[in-house]
């Protein structure tokens, strides 16, 4: 049943605790929004009669208070008849001419506010009664404008309950919006929540367990609600997987982190473990592991599809077929293979499942364009990779259509077109750079290959281990069970740059330069890696900076120019620091009527500023009015900055539009971190960081921050870090299931 009241007088507010947003009152029915199905109930609520009402509401009463109250009307044993609330919110009412500008100042932008209230005195009243005539009569509103001021006006008063119910609770807006949207309105959004908080937590993409948790205790759950319980493990476990890589943990390990957490007794969580196991949501084996089911049957499904694939009819190829392609590939490039690379090109050819790993340098590509030399004319042929850059390469090293996965699998925002149900229509699969890949991504792409089809995997051991959940290239690699080809010997072209060579010795750990050295250093017979190090910290900074204005001042090409450093914040080297002093030399402000728009970090975008996106979003558009999708990690130039978007030139995806919503996921990108350079290479790199970043040093770092240059490299560091990143070795302990399951097969 749902009513809207109201309170006549003071003393009918009998209890109201805004600690537990408890109250008691009684108030006059002015209205029947939805009848119960208890038809006893119907006929005792009328119009104008008085009820008493009890429960949890977002608001506090006040006299002449006028609510929405949704509940049951019940009759007490000790209380009589009254109406038990399941919940409740202020019925909105925009009376006062501020009230008014202000709900108008929300939902329209400043120009057309201000234009709005040059031309009319009250024009609230011409919105909220649609008349588009006089709404054009305003100056900048043409009748397309008229139409979106209605449109988002209407929205907004439909959400106007979430907003009475959960801005108490600490809720923003931003997330008010977005629950409103998941569940389809706000009266539902409302009603979901109150029967489980963290659904905040599970449905709501971008909240976390911690902030669900923080706004749920506020409404007054308990701490051994089974929902916070279950809500928490299933936190800890995605976390972990997120950033961690492990899909599993030890009883012991689990029991300390989840008390941790919950701070409730552990017999209390067990009890709930327990049920999560009987209804399968948890996998608990042998007494000594605990995980999501969901990452147990995500590694089961990848094992049993890889050994499926490969155990599948293989086309075959004769032995003079395959050296007529091999000779080709090498007039081609103009020189031979060596041995390793042409026993790899005919196992690739002999199997369906192929993994090829080496370090850079060791032409892992080059093997493919032989395989691709056999292959018949008419076979399908897909190249991808995690991000548009990694694709982008492996495009330029082949000169093969490529694509991101996401691309490839056709995603629509929620789901791929390409699935197990309906396969991608090819017969081979080249996936590159598999060492950036997660489980969950490689499941979806796996799945769509279609059984007798190839699967060939590229990767770099030396590489940094994906963000994502799990250890993907360790575990293929030490699995036995698929194709493997390892890769060791350099190219005689490759051994010419310095890049090459250099990043060689850094995954040999050997020392680059004596302990007390200081100056800069040219190597390679390219002259493409240049050593700039430094005894002290504190000049660095300086000579980070003159170096990439050296390089930028040769042809203002800011795209083939990329600073990698290791941390954000709080280093002699930051990322934010650096992008700050980049950006006043290059891109300064130079008016007060010079748009800009204000970003995290407490750092600014103009037009001309290099940025990069570090969200995934799918219904975004280009500014022709087509949907497209960017991606996290992809970079370009801010074309144009409006009142409510801005348009950004991405290197790979070309121009699109991005609204003020997505703002947050925007960082100027003259410098990134390695991480977040991970599959892309830019002409240019200069590689920055000092001792103070120790936490982060390791071999695998600093050969992935080198190898991501194709043309020249500076590494700008104090000695005694650089020789600390080469000899520490960062071992990666990732608790996942796949190389025990494929053992069992």
């Amino acid at each position: 049943m749902k009513l809207r009241v109201t309170i006549r007088n003071s003393n009918d507010i009998r209890f109201y605790s805004p600690d537990s947003n408890w109250t008691s009152f009684i108030a006059t029915i002015r209205d029947i929004l939805e009848e119960s199905n208890d038809e006893l109930a119907n006929l005792m609520v009328k119009v104008s009669d008085t009820i008493k009402a009890a429960g949890i509401v977002s608001f506090e009463p006040k006299l002449r208070g006028d609510y929405i109250i949704m509940g049951e009307y019940e009759n007490d044993e000790k209380w009589g008849w009254q109406f038990k609330i399941d919940g409740g919110y202020e019925n909105v009412r925009l009376e006062s001419p501020e009230d008014k500008r202000l709900f108008l100042e929300q939902i329209l932008t400043e120009r057309q506010v201000e234009s709005l209230y040059s031309t009319y005195e009250d024009p609230f009243e011409y919105v909220e009664h649609e008349d588009i005539e006089k709404l054009m009569a305003a100056k900048y509103i043409g009748e397309h404008t008229a139409n979106r001021i209605i449109d988002k006006f209407k929205a907004t008063m439909d959400l106007a309950p979430a907003y009475n119910f959960f801005k108490p609770l600490g809720v923003t807006p931003l997330l008010i919006n977005k629950l409103c949207s998941t569940y389809g309105s706000a009266e539902n959004a409302i009603k979901k929540f109150q029967k489980n908080p963290y659904i905040l937590a599970d449905d709501i993409k971008g909240v976390g367990f911690l902030r669900a948790d923080e706004i749920a205790l506020k409404y007054n759950v308990k701490p051994d609600d089974p929902f916070r319980i279950k809500s928490g493990i299933r936190y800890l476990f995605k976390d972990i997987a997120n950033n961690e890589g492990s899909t599993w943990l030890t009883l012991d390990n689990f029991k300390t982190q989840i008390t941790e957490l919950l701070k409730i007794p552990y017999e209390t969580i067990w009890s709930n473990v327990i049920v999560m196991v009987a209804e399968k949501e948890i996998y608990l084996e042998e007494d000594s592991k605990i995980a999501l089911m969901y990452y147990y049957d995500l590694e089961c499904n990848i094992v049993n599809k890889l050994i499926s694939l490969q155990k599948a009819e293989c086309k075959t190829y004769t032995d003079e077929e395959i050296e007529e392609g091999i000779k080709r590939a090498e007039e081609e490039q103009g020189f031979e293979f060596t041995d390793e690379q042409t026993e790899g090109i005919k196992s690739l050819l002999k199997n369906n499942v192929s993994l090829v790993v080496g370090l850079a340098g060791t032409g892992k590509t080059s093997i493919i364009k032989g395989a691709y030399q056999v292959f018949p004319y008419d076979t399908i042929i897909r190249q991808c990779a995690f991000s548009g850059q990694a694709a982008k390469r492996i495009n330029e090293a082949t000169n093969k259509p490529s694509s991101t996965i996401h691309r490839l699998l056709g995603w629509q925002g929620e789901t791929f077109t390409f699935k197990e149900t309906f396969p991608l229509p090819v017969d081979v699969v080249i996936l590159d750079e598999v060492s950036m890949v997660g489980l969950e991504l490689f499941w979806n792409l796996i799945q769509a290959i279609p059984r007798g089809a190839k699967l060939i995997m590229l990767g770099d051991n030396g590489q940094l281990p994906p963000i994502g959940v799990g250890n993907l290239l360790n575990d293929l690699m030490l699995s036995q069970k698929i194709n493997f080809v390892e890769l060791t010997k350099i190219h005689r072209q490759a051994e010419k740059s310095a890049i090459i060579t250099t990043s060689q010795k850094i995954r040999k750990k050997f020392f680059l330069l004596s302990s007390d050295f200081e100056g800069d250093e040219t190597y390679g017979q390219l002259r493409d890696l240049t050593l700039k190090a430094r005894i002290d910290a504190d000049c660095l900074f300086d000579v980070l900076i003159e170096t990439f204005m050296e390089e930028y001042n040769k042809n203002k090409n800011i795209q083939d120019i990329q600073i990698i450093v290791a941390q954000n914040q709080r280093v002699a080297l930051a990322r934010d620091q650096i992008n700050r002093e980049i950006q006043k030399r290059i891109n300064p402000k130079i008016s007060d009527f010079q748009p800009e728009i204000k970003i995290k970090y407490k750092n600014v975008l103009r037009v001309n500023d290099k940025i990069i996106n570090r969200e995934n979003h799918y219904d975004v558009e280009t500014p022709d009015g087509i949907q497209t999708s960017i991606y996290n990690g992809s970079m370009g130039i801010v074309k144009e900055i409006s009142t409510n978007y801005i348009i950004v030139d991405f290197f790979d995806e070309g121009e699109i539009v991005i609204p003020k919503e997505y703002y947050e996921g925007l960082e100027l990108a003259y410098a990134i971190t390695c991480h977040s350079s991970q599959g892309s290479q830019f002409k240019v790199t200069i590689v920055g960081f000092d001792n103070s970043s120790y936490i982060l040093l390791s071999n695998e770092w600093l050969y992935t921050a080198v190898t991501r240059a194709k043309s020249m490299c500076y590494i700008v560091a104090q000695t005694r870090a650089i020789n600390m990143a080469v000899t520490r070795h960062k071992t990666v302990d990732r608790n996942t299931f796949l190389l025990e399951l494929f053992n069992k097969k």
